[in-house]
């Protein structure tokens, strides 16, 4: 595939590309659709019979001391964000708990909170954006990356009108609130964090889709920290006639970062090696429509993943490339039961022989959504497969957004189920976890 060079403002450009609908929005918020945090090294697996089981979720509802009520008035949800994974003994996740009810507090109200497991228990670390008062959380994480348990970052949406971007420094000991975002002139500030890289204090990317303004549809936004102040990066496509919409943004290296933006037609790849950018097509499958990847995942500059998911003539199916330093090739994802209807979300590459991704899944001809099962891919350097979800498919609905490894035998994946509830559903959290039979 020919890299092509940055195309400089007002050159020609594909048209902007309308809203896509593929069951999964490109401007919607986002569910924990992000990169995941990988190994920078392939790490060989140790001779242990590795296994997933589900790992029973920290419950924000208890700590709100909220419950459900026969009446079907109250009820709660804490699907979970996104995984990070830093080690054994150090995991974290951002889980977001819901409340519905009368009174005393409004309607549909997000209150967001991080948790880090230590090897044995979940260890909450509030979050200063979102009071634990659950009347007045209005706001939602849905990435997280961390450089070492004493640097670490969170970012989402605040739940405003219009949504605004969100961004969380961890210094070891307390989360505080990134200063603002640098937005274009004339630009309104709004947007939710679909892309999340940091590689220091001082290092940090993010990628910000925007609301429909006024103005029409604004180009997605990339900024970066430098220690003191966020600053907007300009990239390929992001002044030209076409409105890119940034759905993944993924870094393994500073001079190795990835965007992924919806452009009319597919999606186009971006990279940045430290000096410029470059424009790098990619594939679109054969008989495609709309198509978004929602995730990037790399071992090295010759080795990286996108999922997401693309619209063909048998409905919405699950999206895997890879890029091998000079090309990107297309490679099958297949789904269980034969269905070629489902979605992958996020990806989580370990080796060249060794990746996990992770979404959702439905038999018949209709979207995932309601009905949908959790989906989980695993790539062993030649292929591709389905591996059945720990307890198998739950009753109603269930995806998952996130995945990351630390090592061949430390996975974690997670994202959300429906369960019945006074008559109506609520969300719950679920979680995932890949290593050694204990």
């Amino acid at each position: 595939m020919k890299i092509l060079p940055w195309r400089k403002p007002g050159a020609s450009a594909r048209p902007a590309i309308a809203a896509m609908s593929l069951g999964i929005a490109l401007i919607a918020v986002p569910a924990g659709a992000v990169s995941a945090d990988t190994p920078t090294a392939s790490r060989a697996a140790s001779s242990c019979h590795a296994t997933w089981s589900a790992v029973k979720a920290p419950n924000n509802a208890e700590a709100f001391n909220l419950s459900s009520s026969n009446s079907g008035q109250v009820y709660t949800s804490a699907p979970i964000g996104a995984v990070d994974a830093l080690s054994d003994h150090s995991v974290w996740i951002t889980a977001t708990d819901r409340s519905w009810t009368q009174a005393p507090y409004p309607s549909g109200n997000n209150v967001s909170d991080i948790e880090r497991y230590d090897g044995s228990n979940w260890v909450r670390s509030h979050s200063p954006s979102v009071p634990l008062d659950p009347g007045s959380g209005l706001a939602t994480l849905t990435s997280l990356k961390f450089d070492s348990p004493d640097d670490g970052w969170a970012a989402g949406y605040y739940m405003s009108a219009p949504f605004s971007p969100l961004v969380e420094h961890w210094d070891g000991s307390r989360w505080t609130i990134s200063p603002a975002l640098s937005f274009p002139a004339q630009q309104d500030p709004g947007g939710t964090v679909t892309g999340l890289a940091a590689f220091s204090a001082t290092d940090a990317w993010i990628s910000v889709a925007r609301p429909v303004g006024g103005s029409g549809l604004h180009p997605s936004l990339v900024e970066h920290w430098d220690g003191k102040s966020w600053a907007y990066v300009d990239y390929p496509l992001a002044q030209t006639s076409a409105v890119p919409v940034i759905t993944a943004l993924y870094g393994r290296a500073k001079n190795d970062i990835w965007l992924a933006a919806g452009i009319q037609g597919g999606e186009d790849a971006m990279h940045w090696d430290g000096a410029k950018w470059s424009v790098v097509p990619m594939p679109l499958p054969t008989g495609a429509g709309n198509w978004t990847i929602s995730g990037l995942s790399a071992t090295s500059a010759h080795d990286l993943w996108a999922v997401g998911a693309w619209k063909g003539p048998n409905g919405i199916q699950p999206l895997t490339e890879h890029w091998d330093g000079a090309k990107w090739t297309i490679l099958p994802a297949p789904v269980p039961g034969n269905s070629p209807v489902g979605t992958l979300s996020s990806v989580a590459a370990i080796s060249p022989s060794d990746a996990w991704a992770v979404g959702a899944y439905k038999q018949g001809p209709t979207p995932p959504g309601n009905g949908g099962a959790n989906l989980i891919e695993h790539w062993d350097g030649q292929k591709w497969t389905a591996v059945p979800a720990p307890g198998g498919s739950p009753a109603d609905s269930a995806e998952l957004s996130s995945v990351s490894a630390s090592s061949a035998t430390n996975v974690w994946a997670a994202g959300r189920m429906e369960v019945p509830n006074a008559g109506a559903s609520s969300m719950a959290p679920q979680l995932f976890h890949y290593g050694c039979t204990r």
